[in-house]
C-alpha cells in the first residue's frame, strides 16, 4: 500500500507540475545559493589559511627586552639551540615607527626610513639574502667610515650601489658607506625597504634601545612547546612575561576564523529558506486539497482509508521538498567548483551539506503535514450528494 501511495504521489507532482514549479524553483534557488555560500566560504578560507600557514605556522617572533643588545648572538643561539625543535634562529628587528633615520645621498633630499638590526643567522632564518656586496658580523667599520645595508628598494629609490664612487650615503647628516644590499625573504617586504645594520653596529646608539626581536624557525606542530621553552631560556634573568612571542595561528584556528562570519550568514540563510519554502509548500499543498476533494472523496468512498490519504499527500509534499534541495544541491556543488576552477583553489565543502537533500524531505513532510490532516477531513458522502 505505502508503494501505492508513493506512486499515486509522484503521478500527482508530474500531472501538476505548472504549479508545483515554482515551489520547486524556490527550493532550488535558495539551497543553490546556501551551497555555494558554503562552498566559496571555505575553499577561499581553506586557500588563505593553506598559503599563511605554508609561510608562517612554524615562524616564532620573538621580543626581548633592550638589555639584551649586551648579549652576544652567538650567546643568544647557543640558548636557543637548546630547544630541540629549533630549526634555525636569528635576530631580526624592524622598527617602522620610533627612530626612522633620514637617508639620503650627499646634496639630496632626505627621506625617512624604517630601521632594521639584523644578524647573519636572522637573514638566514628570515630567508633573505645579499644580492650585493657581503654581510660583515662583526660589522667592519673603520674610524669616520662607517658602513650599512639597504633594503633593495631603499638601495634603488637612492639610486645607490656597493661599488666605490655609488656608496656612500648620508645617514642623519652622517656619511656612510653601502656595504650590500639586502633583498628580504619569502613574501616579506619590510627589510626591502630599510637602512639594515648589523648587531654589533655602533653607528646608530639609538637603535639599541629598541626591543631586540629574534626570527625562530621551529618544526611544525611545535610552536606552542617551544615558545613556553624559548621563555626560560632567552633571559633568564628577568621574569618570562618580559619575553614576548607571538605564535602564529594553527591552520585549523585560522580557517575557522575566516569562516565564522559566512557561517553566522549561511545559517541565517537557512532559516529564511526553511520558511519561505515551508510556507510554498503549505499553499501548493492546501491548493491541491481543495481541487481533489472530489477525488478525495470518491476514494474515500472505494475504501482508502484516512492514514492512506494522509500518506498520499505527505509523500507529495516531501517530493516537492526533496526535488528542489536535491537540485539545489546539485547546481551548488557545481557552481562552487567553476568558482574554485576560476580562482585557482581546492574545492573544500563540509560534510554537513550531505544532509541537505534529507533537509529538504524533512521540510516537505512537515509543511505537508497539516494540507493532509485537512485532506483527511474530507467527507465522501457530503461530496457525493
Amino acid at each position: 500500500m505505502l508503494r501505492n501511495n508513493l506512486h499515486y504521489a509522484l503521478l500527482a507532482v508530474v500531472r501538476r507540475w505548472r504549479r508545483n514549479l515554482l515551489t520547486v524553483l524556490a527550493m532550488l534557488a535558495g539551497t543553490t545559493t546556501i551551497i555555494m555560500l558554503v562552498g566559496v566560504s571555505e575553499s577561499s578560507a581553506l586557500n588563505t589559511s593553506s598559503q599563511l600557514a605554508s609561510y608562517d605556522s612554524t615562524r616564532l617572533g620573538v621580543r626581548l627586552q633592550p638589555q639584551t643588545w649586551d648579549i652576544p648572538e652567538d650567546e643568544l643561539l647557543w640558548r636557543v639551540n637548546q630547544v630541540p625543535e629549533v630549526k634555525a634562529a636569528g635576530t631580526v628587528t624592524i622598527d617602522t615607527q620610533t627612530t626612522r633615520p633620514q637617508v639620503n645621498r650627499p646634496g639630496q633630499e632626505g627621506q625617512q626610513t624604517p630601521l632594521a638590526i639584523v644578524s647573519e643567522a636572522g637573514l638566514k632564518a628570515r630567508g633573505a639574502h645579499i644580492v650585493e656586496g657581503h654581510f660583515s658580523e662583526p660589522a667592519r667599520e673603520r674610524p669616520g667610515e662607517p658602513t650599512v645595508y639597504l633594503g633593495v628598494a631603499l638601495a634603488k629609490e637612492l639610486g645607490v650601489s656597493t661599488e666605490p664612487g655609488r656608496n656612500m650615503i648620508e645617514v642623519n647628516g652622517m656619511r656612510a658607506y653601502v656595504l650590500g644590499i639586502i633583498r628580504d625573504g619569502g613574501k616579506n617586504a619590510a627589510l626591502s625597504s630599510a637602512l639594515i645594520l648589523p648587531t654589533t653596529s655602533t653607528f646608530l646608539p639609538q637603535a639599541h634601545t629598541l626591543q631586540r626581536g629574534m626570527d625562530v624557525i621551529v618544526n611544525p606542530g611545535s610552536a606552542d612547546t617551544v615558545a613556553e621553552q624559548l621563555k626560560q631560556v632567552l633571559d633568564p634573568q628577568r621574569s618570562p612575561v618580559d619575553t614576548n612571542i607571538e605564535i602564529p595561528p594553527s591552520p585549523v584556528t585560522l580557517r575557522a576564523s575566516l569562516t565564522k562570519d559566512s557561517r553566522a550568514l549561511t545559517t541565517i540563510i537557512l532559516v529564511v529558506l526553511i520558511a519561505s519554502t515551508s510556507f510554498g509548500i503549505v499553499m501548493t499543498m492546501q491548493i491541491s486539497v481543495w481541487e481533489r476533494r472530489r477525488e478525495i472523496g470518491i476514494n474515500r468512498a472505494l475504501g482508502l482509508g484516512r492514514r492512506d490519504v494522509a500518506v498520499s499527500f505527505l509523500a507529495e509534499a516531501a517530493l516537492l521538498g526533496a526535488l528542489g534541495a536535491l537540485g539545489g544541491f546539485i547546481l551548488g556543488v557545481l557552481g562552487s567548483w567553476v568558482v574554485c576552477l576560476l580562482n585557482g583553489w581546492a574545492l573544500s565543502l563540509p560534510p554537513l551539506i550531505l544532509g541537505i537533500p534529507f533537509l529538504g524531505l524533512a521540510v516537505g513532510i512537515v509543511a505537508g503535514a497539516l494540507p493532509a490532516y485537512a485532506a483527511t477531513k474530507v467527507q465522501p458522502l457530503e461530496l457525493l450528494q
